[in-house]
């Protein structure tokens, strides 16, 4: 009292010896009159404590911790991983799932005293505020990756806490399929080296949003299904059920702005285009593409940074494709040029560092940056090409000419500004110089080289059915060694590996099997799809080996009927089969 002087007693229902006993009553409908609580040792949360305190004398408690109390929290666990077998489907916490929460407190022999065995942490905010721009990535650098262990006592307390259906229902073997996505499907899904947005960055967010969780484990299980995985197929079968159920649980998260809900659409994006069948008739890729596009502009009228910029580039990829198959409007990419959407130069590739712009070293200085810029330029230009070829199929579907004067001069200019593009100083000197350039510059430049032979051979040959069997003999020669410059770039990135990123090569390799007339040129594109479809990680691309076979197919059977191939409209042979041409990788 000597050194709290201000600290008054007097008149206190609990410190004041001379103050009147009386009845405390609660007008709030939640509360619990204290007769009917039990004990505080059999109370399991300080919520209940707290309200038996409030309705006894003398209206306190004590919680008495012990070692043991925190051996399950996340600090004390991150060595319990080396005990886990990345092969089998068990956990070692696999007790703390099913266990009794009031295992956790021991009676004594004061009844206003709990021997705390097992500490929780308090997480009731499961949707959690998106960060604003006074929490810098720098403070999720700081902390340690998370590990499985740590992440399921995160999402055990999340379990527990709540009692709504998006609720995360622990099982012994989902430890397994977290520890798959982190260390396997991971580098299919993003590939490249160590860097920001790595799979601890999923795992973070998931901790606090179960629906994220459940969409990293249901892409865990079917990536599993997908590799033949035998063990315990009745669990992973599950997980190939839960997926779609969370297209409705994400309608109930009231926070838009949410990281976690921007990476679940994302994932279950991936799902759709990765694993959905072919034939299902589904269209819930372009549901996620528009819930995206709503998401990335609520996230841009924050004045803080785009936190992952480099997932908008992919998803601008897949837009853009999808554009150029006729599958999509292209409503993501059209919108992000309109609105200045569309991440910087230096945002394109993986990996990225804590401001959200890739990492660029030393020897990259000279090369690097340059690449990137001409790579965003070509872009921008293809979105427009894309959306002039959705202009004309929409003129052509409604009765109209779409052959006017206009359309060509727009065509030809857009030809002329990818033209312009190779062909400046700067790209002549990357590609006469591109042999001593440092490996990723390489692994870039070729990327870029290959987005601009698909646009230029896109535009020669899918704008409208029968364009390419119109052109002249030149045109018809530049447009085979678009093809043969692509398939020849494809072969060399499959070979070098995955280094930085996805290749974003399927629809590429595709174009070129069905636009050119050499049976040589058709062969080697199946072979590179198939080689692609060898280590994907669902069935995007032998999916799409099979299209470009049954594409091949109606060609075959079109020429022996005295037609000529370049009548034939892949587009259209695609839509009447039933099949979405939507890529990732």
């Amino acid at each position: 009292m000597e050194r709290m002087p201000d600290v008054k007693t007097k008149g206190n229902a609990v410190w004041d010896p001379n103050q009147p006993i009386r009845n405390r009553h609660h007008s709030n409908s939640d509360s619990i009159p204290s007769d009917l609580l039990p004990a505080f040792a059999k109370l399991t949360s300080d919520e209940d404590r707290e309200k038996k305190a409030q309705g006894s004398i003398p209206g306190t408690y004590h919680v008495i911790v012990i070692p043991e109390s925190f051996s399950h929290l996340p600090e004390y666990t991150e060595d319990v991983l080396e005990a886990v077998p990345s092969n089998q489907l068990s956990s070692p916490v696999s007790d703390y799932s099913a266990h009794d929460p009031t295992d956790d407190v021991s009676p004594s022999e004061d009844p206003n005293v709990v021997i705390l065995h097992r500490f929780r942490d308090s997480r009731k905010q499961a949707y959690p505020i998106r960060r604003t721009a006074t929490h810098s990535p720098d403070s999720d650098l700081g902390s340690s990756t998370l590990s499985a262990v740590s992440m399921y006592a995160a999402l055990q307390d999340i379990a527990e806490d709540q009692g709504s259906e998006s609720v995360v229902d622990l099982r012994n073997y989902e430890i397994a399929l977290l520890d798959h996505f982190q260390n396997t499907l991971w580098m299919h899904l993003i590939p490249g080296g160590d860097g920001y947005l790595g799979a601890n960055v999923f795992e973070q967010e998931a901790s606090n949003f179960p629906p994220l969780f459940h969409a990293m484990i249901g892409l865990s299980a079917l990536n599993l299904i997908r590799q033949g995985n035998s063990q315990t197929p009745g669990n992973l079968q599950y997980y190939q059920h839960t997926l779609p159920p969370l297209q409705n649980s994400l309608q109930n998260c009231e926070d838009l702005l949410s990281d976690g809900l921007f990476l679940t659409h994302f994932l279950l994006l991936i799902y759709e285009v990765a694993f959905a069948k072919p034939n299902s008739g589904s269209n819930l890729w372009s549901h996620h593409m528009s819930r995206l596009l709503h998401l990335s502009l609520l996230r841009q009228s924050l004045p803080a940074r785009e936190r992952y910029p480099y997932i908008i580039w992919w998803i601008s990829h897949i837009d853009l494709y999808a554009l150029f198959s006729g599958a999509g409007t292209g409503e993501y990419v059209k919108v992000a040029l309109e609105n200045h959407l569309l991440p910087q130069a230096e945002c394109l590739l993986y990996p990225v560092g804590p401001e959200g712009t890739s990492m660029v070293y030393p020897d990259e200085y000279d090369t690097l940056p340059l690449i990137m810029r001409l790579y965003r330029n070509c872009f921008q230009l293809a979105v427009r090409l894309g959306l002039l070829a959705a202009d004309i199929r929409r003129s052509k579907a409604q009765g109209l000419d779409p052959h006017t004067e206009s359309l060509h001069q727009e065509l030809e200019g857009l030809r002329a500004e990818l033209r312009r593009l190779w062909d400046s100083p700067e790209a002549r000197f990357l590609v006469q110089n591109q042999s001593t350039l440092p490996k990723r510059s390489q692994n870039s430049l070729r990327q870029l080289s290959v987005l601009f032979h698909t646009s230029l051979l896109y535009s020669y040959t899918s704008l409208w059915r029968g364009q390419s069997f119109h052109v002249g003999i030149e045109l018809d020669k530049e447009s085979h060694h678009h093809t043969e410059v692509i398939l020849q770039l494809a072969e060399t990135m499959l070979a070098q590996g995955r280094q930085n990123g996805p290749l974003f090569i399927t629809f590429p390799v595709f174009l070129a099997g069905a636009v050119t007339t050499s049976s040589g040129l058709k062969m080697m594109a199946l072979e590179l799809l198939a080689n692609i479809g060898e280590t994907e990680m669902g069935y995007d691309a032998g999916t799409t080996c099979s299209m470009l076979q049954v594409l091949c197919e109606v060609h075959m059977q079109h020429s022996r009927s005295g037609g000529y191939m370049q009548e034939i409209d892949w587009i259209e042979v695609t839509a009447n089969q039933g099949f979405q041409l939507v890529n990732y990788g």
